[in-house]
Order: structure tokens, then sequence, then C-alpha cells
């Protein structure tokens, strides 16, 4: 028998408009806490027992359901850029953070934010889809293909669950009951007495009122993973915060069923000082793959195999300063935009070859730096003029504990083959017409967010790109104009307009980087966050800023364009964002000054200042000039 909610709900309560937000990483706790701020009612599911997310160290793998970071893992962007944009992080942070300070920011951020009382942990979001009774009813939507229509008669309760005399599970007062791939075909079946729409199974802890009320647009069906029971909810908006790292890629290769070793995904070694064996290919050289490799090489012999080479990007530039807070500012964005590819790359090459030569250690692709998505590595170079990693072409087959490469090179007594493939973008809540990704992780997401299918844009997919620099500060962002959008006060394109915008971002993605799916989702960190924050009127107004605060202004063009920028002005504006902008660089400094020498390079604005000066008016004559010849 169904349980019901044994208290009055007032008409306040009734009308307040619910948010399901599903998972509890750096993009979950964005979208709760915007939610707060702008007064909705989030109502988060996280599959696991905290918060964190992939930033969650455990030495357990969970399935396809939750990835995380090795036990050794440090963020190659630094803190100040990696932070949400009303709350800096502490001083005496690192500027690279290890993964426990990470985690331990988003906990201080949780507990500033009193994010923590709108999630119920242990919590597995079965699927989402639309409230068949509500579309219909107003003319919205159609019946997603996998739910089929039961004529049977059922009972309607007071919550708005229904139970059916034949005990299979419905979803509405309509009758639905759901058949896809995720149970094989087989239609789901569930003892209706374990469903509950007023509270948490198993738990003191109720739900929103709201969240039973069945004229909302959005049905959720939840299950308890502690006690296994099912709930199912009511909302007026989704945003889904599970990134795109759940699903691993295992590629084929020829010859693995043969193969005497073992062949394992990155996702499942958490600790690789613990794995087994002497002799290691690692497949694949993004961020994942080459701090495996170093991690490995430590005590093993490491083969770094790689189809295309990398270019490798060190956390330190010039003077010692991270490369983030030395490039990521509206001053090298400015020359960037304006300049061609071919020449940004030629320019990047060459700062590269600085620090070690690509070709001399077996490294340089084809393609130029700033044509795949950066990977950013210190220890790399050093393991490999060390002997402890050989970098190798890509592997053909396997055979025994033998690995055959395509330059017709042979390894033997291989251990373990390592992949660091990457992962399939995949939403299995949902069902495929709300949205459906490809293999080459394509979907037609607005601003890598919309689905184009809803006819209303009340659903948001947030953190699901790839960005060049932190996602936390993104998935922020998208959290500020989804909750813009859901209220009415930002209003999208319609789909046509929407459609051509996703095909033209594709072909500007083809044009620059090489073909992979990683790509398909490539944002530039600060022309993304000025798009989004266009929309939403947060974006900094540099001209009158230099008239009215010259100071500031300085401050957001030649130092790193942090997220603070974006809470100066417009919706959502804080008063304390001037004063953390203008301190940040000493939150830079201050974790460095445990010694203190008689004199110090820091804050060498001025000749950076000139300098870039002189480049983008550069840049502006070599972009007109290449405008006047092609015509």
């Amino acid at each position: 028998m169904v349980r019901e909610a044994n208290r009055r709900v007032s008409n306040s309560k009734m009308t307040q408009k619910q948010v399901a937000i599903i998972g509890a990483g750096c993009s979950g706790l964005a979208a709760i806490k915007t939610c707060i701020e702008d007064g909705l009612n989030p109502v988060g599911f996280e599959s696991s027992d905290d918060i964190g997310g992939l930033w969650r160290f455990s030495s357990d793998v969970e399935g396809n359901g939750r990835g995380s970071v090795f036990s050794n893992t440090i963020m190659n962007t630094t803190k100040e850029m990696m932070a949400f944009s009303d709350f800096p992080p502490p001083k005496d942070f690192p500027n690279f953070l290890h993964h426990t300070h990470v985690l331990e920011y988003f906990r201080l951020c949780a507990e500033r934010f009193d994010v923590r009382r709108h999630i119920w942990f242990n919590t597995h979001v079965d699927f989402i889809r639309p409230n068949t009774q509500q579309c219909q009813n107003q003319n919205k939507c159609q019946t997603p293909s996998n739910y089929i229509v039961e004529n049977g008669s059922s009972q309607t309760h007071r919550n708005g669950s229904v139970t059916k005399e034949n005990d299979s599970q419905t979803f509405s007062n309509q009758g639905y009951h759901k058949t896809d791939n995720m149970t094989n075909g087989n239609t789901q079946h569930s003892d209706f007495n374990h469903i509950e729409t007023s509270e948490i199974a198993g738990t003191d802890k109720e739900f929103p009122n709201g969240c039973s009320d069945n004229q909302k647009f959005w049905v959720v069906q939840i299950q308890n993973k502690v006690t296994g029971k099912i709930s199912i909810l009511y909302f007026d908006y989704i945003m889904i915060c599970t990134g795109h790292h759940g699903f691993i890629n295992m590629p084929y290769i020829e010859g693995q069923s043969n193969f005497t070793g073992k062949i394992i995904h990155t996702r499942d070694i958490r600790e690789p000082e613990k794995l087994k064996g002497s002799r290691h290919v690692v497949v694949g050289v993004g961020n994942s793959g080459c701090d495996m490799a170093v991690e490995l090489s430590r005590k093993s012999k490491v083969f770094l195999s790689t189809r295309r080479g990398l270019w490798v990007l060190h956390r330190l530039q010039a003077n010692g300063f991270p490369a983030d807070i030395a490039y990521s500012n509206r001053l090298v964005y400015a020359i960037a935009l304006r300049l061609p590819i071919r020449i940004l790359n030629a320019i990047a090459a060459r700062n590269l070859n600085k620090r070690i030569d690509h070709d001399l250690y077996g490294l340089r692709p084809r393609h130029g730096p700033l044509s795949a998505h950066t990977t950013v590595n210190d220890e790399l170079p050093i393991r490999i003029i060390c002997g402890q990693v050989a970098m190798k072409t890509n592997v053909l087959r396997l055979e025994g504990k033998k690995v055959y490469f395509d330059d017709g090179t042979v390894e033997e007594d291989i251990d373990n083959v390592i992949m660091a493939t990457g992962y399939h973008i995949k939403h299995p809540f949902l069902d495929e017409s709300i949205l459906s990704t490809d293999a080459n992780n394509n979907n037609q997401l607005y601003l890598y967010m919309f689905p184009t299918s809803l006819p209303t844009s009340s659903l948001a997919i947030i953190g699901c790109v790839q960005p060049g620099g932190a996602l936390a500060p993104i998935s922020e962002m998208q959290c500020r104009l989804a909750v813009k959008v859901f209220k009415g006060e930002v209003t999208l394109p319609n789909k046509d307009t929407m459609v051509k915008d996703i095909e033209v971002r594709r072909r500007l993605m083809r044009k620059r980087f090489v073909d992979s799916p990683r790509h398909t989702v490539q944002v530039n960190f600060v022309p993304y966050m000025d798009e989004l924050a266009s929309l939403i009127g947060c974006k900094p107004k540099l001209g009158r800023m230099l008239f009215q605060d010259p100071r500031l202004a300085m401050k957001c063009i030649i130092e790193p364009c942090t997220s603070y920028q974006y809470r100066l002005q417009g919706p959502g504006s804080w008063d304390k964002a001037r004063d953390t902008i203008i301190t940040q660089m000493d939150r830079v400094v201050y974790p460095l000054s445990t010694r203190k020498s008689e004199k110090g390079t820091y804050n060498n604005l001025t000749s950076i200042f000139i300098f870039g000066l002189v480049l983008l008016f550069a840049s502006y004559v070599i972009h007109y000039f290449i405008l006047f010849s092609e015509q």
C-alpha cells in the first residue's frame, strides 16, 4: 500500500517550483546553491553517500556509476581558476590542489551555502520522463516511444501515484510502464507496496511537499540503495549534473581474447602503486593516460602508446607562474581570437619546444598544440629521459604476453594493458526521444546544455563539456543561465535557430580540432563564459569600467579571468566581488611565502601589459591584412 503524506500542505509550498538535481559533484553543488540563490527549491539525488563526485577518492570501483581520481591526483588548474564565483578558496591552500584539498573546498562550499540539507544520498535515479498527463493536458509533448499505455484499471491516490490491479509499476494516471534497453526489453515490475511519494524510503527525511504534486511537468523515479524502496516524485525542472566520466570507452584490440595479461581501464585503477606487474602498456596520452604512466613508472617499465602523439604543457611557465594564471586572461584571448589558428599553433609549438624538444622525445604529433585538448604533465619528460617511460606508436594486436605496435616493433612480457581511452557520454535515465548521444559524443544540446527536442526549456545538462580550463566555474555559469531560463527571465531561440547554432559549432570544432569524441564538447574558457554571461546579463562592462574604476579594469584585463568577474554587476552581483578580484594574486602568492627572499619577482605586470598591447596591435594588423588579401 502506498504511504501517503499525513500533513497539510500550504498553498504557498505547493506552488513553489521544484528542481530535481541529479548528482552532487562540483556541478551538482553549483546547481543547488544557484537554485537557492534564485528562489527555487532544489532536491538533489546522489547515488553515493557523500558529495564531491569525481573528486571524492574511493578505492572501490563502483561499476559504471561513478569515476574517481587516482590516489595521488593533483589538479592541473589553479585554485583561483577553479573556484566558484562567490566563494574564493582559502589563501593558505596551495595553488595546485591535491584531490583532498579539492574535496575540502567543496565541503566548505556546501557548508557555507547550506547545500547538504537539499541532497538525498544513496539514491539512484531510475528514470526521468515528462509527465504524460500534464503533457497531454497542455498538448506540449508526445509519449516517449518506450512508454506503453496499459488498459488495465487503476486506482489513483491522493499523492498522485497509481496502483494497477496487476501490481505492475505505473508512472502516472495514464498507466505507463517502461520498456527499454536498460532492462533488456523486459517490462519493469515492482511490488507497489515499496513506492512512496512523500518521504525518502527508510529514513525520517521528507521530500518537499511539492514533489507529490502530479501536475508538474516531470516524473522522476528514484530508489533508495540502502532499503531498495522506490519513490515517484514530480518536478517542474530538471538539472542533470552527472558529468561525462561514468561510462568507459574500451576499444577492441585484435587478439585481446588471447592476451594472458590483464586489460584494464584507467578508471578501474584507483591506486596505481598497488598494481601488480613490472611491465605495462598504457594506451592513450590524455591527462589520465600520462598521469598513469608516470605513477606506474616509479616502480615499473611503462610503454606509452599513442596514435597521434601529444604536446606536453607544464603547470609552470615563465618565472614559475602557473600556466593558467599567466595565459587565461582577457588580453591573451583578445589576441588569440584575432589570429589565424596556424599562427597560434606556431607560436605555441615554439614555446613548448623551448621546454623540451618534442621531436627528440618522440612526442610531436602532426597537429598543432591548440588543435587538441591540452595534456598537462610536469614529470613525463623526466620519466622518459630516465628510461622508465618509452613512447610507442599505436597498438596493432595482442598475443600471449606480447604487444605488437603498428611500426613493426614488439614488446614482450607485458603484465597489463591499461586503456586510457576516455569515456562515452550517456544519460541512461533519459529516454532517447529526449536526448541521444552517438558514439562520437555528438548530441543536440543548445549551448551544450538544452535539448532541442523539448517543447519547453525545463531540463538542462550541466557540466557535460571539455573546457580549456577548470570545470567548476563553467558549471556554475551554466546553472545561473539555466535557472534564468526556467524562470522565464531569459528566452531561448526557436528550435530551428538552436539546431543551426549546434551545426555551426560542430563545423568550427571540426575545422580547429583533430577528429576525436572528446573535441565534440570542447569549449574555450573565457569566450564560453562570456557568451553565457551575456545572456544572463552579468558580463563585465570593461569599457565603462576603464573610466569608473581603472584599477579594477586593469585587473580584469591582464590578470587571470577568474569567475569573480561575473559577480561584479547584473543579476547575482556580489558586493565582495571587487575586493576578491583585487586580492586574487595575493592568494596566489601567499602559500609560496613560507620563506621571504631579499628580492621577489612577483607581479611584473607593467612589462606584461606593455608586451600584451604590442601583441594585440600586431594581431589586429595581421587580422586585417588577411581580410584584405582575401578580398
